[in-house]
């Protein structure tokens, strides 16, 4: 079971913004039935069969009140494995029973001040079932070649789109998922899911570290040849102390065992350089997907430096009188002042 949380500016910004109207992400959520010429039905807490038009009017309505700034509404997304939906007949029932009891476990998860705990009652969401998916450009098997951008997903693909205020429905309280661990642990979220899913349908999950397993002599060289390829792209970008070699990209691939994380963060490095966009440390991404911090200059906490900062403050200010530490040492010795340098 994956349960992910969207954030626009990383996921889906081409799709929709949470800072307004959720209109964009409904008319994204029923591109599905409207290729079949029907209308999305969403479901809530309370009931089924709810129109795009209502849950826009709702969610709209219960945004009032916060910043033109602040994000209005999140977007969730519960995602079975194909193992877990063969487990439960692929059956949409099922799933929306679910669906209720991990958006019970979405509101138990935040923590409001003087111990207030929240209820699904509490919330205001909306969700849709979606039976299919493709395959988007940035995947490893499009990347390898065995398959095209576009192409429908084979086997059971049935998954869950919730769309959540931002506010609980009597607008007392701001909820989002994001920022302090303390107000909401996502990671405890998404491992609840995991059980709930396992107790409610008696499913065992298989553990994910036995199912890797590392690609074969063909594969491996197919994915060394891509990779080789891919970096003469991204060397082009790079100054020459930066270029990468192959083997240190290889051994990091190799560290990550050839996973899809791996490919992600090397399609994202080609992307944010074509965008000419500045990556510190190029094989720290590879590696840990983010770019390296810079490193803080660490302040002079002494009094010669707290008043070397200060002078050159005072001369961006246009004070003139010279300040050093000998002439403040004179003066704190004619006030008595002891002086600890």
């Amino acid at each position: 079971m994956h349960s992910k949380i969207i954030q626009p500016s990383m996921h889906g910004r081409a799709v929709f913004a949470n800072k307004g109207s959720c209109a964009r992400l409904l008319a994204y959520l029923q591109h599905e039935v409207k290729q079949l010429g029907q209308q999305a039905g969403f479901f809530s807490q309370q009931g089924a069969d709810h129109s795009a038009r209502q849950v826009q009017l709702v969610i709209d309505a219960n945004g009032q009140g916060l910043r033109s700034r602040e994000s209005k509404f999140v977007s969730l997304v519960l995602s079975p494995s194909a193992g877990e939906l063969g487990h439960i007949g692929n059956c949409p029932q099922k799933l929306q029973a679910f669906t209720r009891q991990a958006m019970q476990q979405y509101a138990e998860q935040f923590r409001l001040k003087e111990g207030r705990r929240l209820s699904a009652g509490d919330l205001l969401w909306f969700a849709v079932i979606h039976r299919e998916r493709t395959f988007s450009a940035r995947e490893q098997q499009v990347q390898e070649g065995v398959h095209r951008a576009g192409e429908q997903k084979p086997g059971f693909q049935m998954h869950v789109h919730v769309v959540v205020s931002k506010q609980d429905r009597h607008r007392t309280f701001t909820l989002s998922p994001f920022g302090n661990r303390d107000r909401f642990d996502m990671l405890a979220w998404q491992k609840e899911n995991q059980q709930l899913f396992n107790r409610m349908f008696h499913y065992q999950a298989v553990d994910a570290s036995r199912q890797v397993r590392e690609p074969g002599p063909a594969r491996r060289e197919r994915l060394q040849t891509y990779i080789a390829a891919r970096l003469v792209e991204i060397n082009s970008f790079l100054s020459k102390p930066q270029k990468l070699a192959l083997e240190q990209v290889l051994a990091v691939a190799e560290r990550r065992a050839w996973g899809r994380t791996f490919f992600q963060n090397l399609s994202t490095l080609e992307d944010r350089l074509r965008r000419d966009r500045y990556v510190r440390d190029p094989l720290h991404l590879l590696e840990h997907n983010r770019d390296r911090k810079p490193e803080q200059p660490k302040r002079d906490q002494s009094l010669a430096g707290s008043l070397k900062q200060l002078t050159e403050a005072s001369r961006k200010m246009g004070f003139t009188d010279s300040l050093s530490l000998e002439n403040e040492i004179s003066r704190r010795r004619r006030r008595g002042v002891r002086i600890n340098i």
